[in-house]
C-alpha cells in the first residue's frame, strides 16, 4: 500500500467531438452531458500521450469503442448533479480511469460506482465525499490508484482505507 504525495496524471486529452453526441441518437440534454466530458484512450502510463476518442455517424457506439480499446473519462462540468454517473453506465465496460474531479458529487454519486468494475483509476478528489460512502469502493476489485485529496475524511478514515485497500496506491495530495 502506498499512500502518493504530489501525483502527476499528465495530460486530459481533448474534448469529445459533437459526433458522439449523434451517434448514439442523444437527447439534447444528454449530447450536453457528453460535450462536458473528455474521452480518450486509456493506457497504464499517465504520462504516455494517448489519442482522443472521436465518434462517427457510421457505426453503433459499442462497434467503435469495441475497436478503439479501453478509455478514460474525465467530467470536467461542475454543474452535474449525481445522476451523471448514469449517463456512463451503459460504456462501463469500456471505462478503466474516471476523474469525478471538481463537481460537488455527494455520497450519493458513489453508490453507483460498482458498475464501473473494470476501473484502474478513480479520481475523487475536489467533492463533498465522506468516509461512509467510500465502504461502494470496496467491490472495485481492479481499482490500482484512487485519487481523494479535498473531501470531507479524517486522517483517521484515510488510514482505515489505507488498511482495508491495501492494493491501492491512494493519493491525498497533488500540487
Amino acid at each position: 500500500m502506498g499512500i502518493l504525495k504530489n501525483f502527476s496524471i499528465g495530460v486530459f486529452s481533448y474534448l469529445i467531438s459533437h459526433s458522439l453526441c449523434f451517434a448514439t441518437s442523444a437527447t439534447e440534454e444528454d449530447k450536453a452531458f457528453f460535450r462536458s466530458a473528455y474521452v480518450y484512450q486509456y493506457d497504464d502510463n499517465f504520462e504516455k500521450d494517448t489519442q482522443s476518442f472521436h465518434s462517427d455517424d457510421k457505426s453503433s457506439l459499442e462497434n467503435q469503442l469495441t475497436k478503439f480499446g479501453p478509455i478514460s473519462v474525465n467530467l470536467i462540468d461542475r454543474k452535474l448533479g449525481n445522476d451523471a454517473l448514469d449517463r456512463l453506465i451503459p460504456y462501463a465496460r469500456w471505462i478503466r480511469s474516471l476523474s469525478l474531479a471538481d463537481n460537488f458529487f455527494t455520497d450519493a454519486a458513489l453508490e453507483k460506482i460498482g458498475k464501473f468494475s473494470e476501473l484502474r483509476y478513480l479520481d475523487l478528489s475536489n467533492n463533498n465525499f465522506t468516509w461512509p460512502s467510500l465502504e461502494a469502493l470496496k467491490i472495485l476489485k481492479n481499482l490500482s490508484y484512487l485519487k481523494l485529496t479535498y473531501n470531507r475524511f479524517s486522517p483517521k478514515d484515510l488510514e482505515e482505507l489505507a488498511t482495508r485497500m491495501s492494493t491501492v496506491q491512494i493519493i491525498i495530495d497533488s500540487l
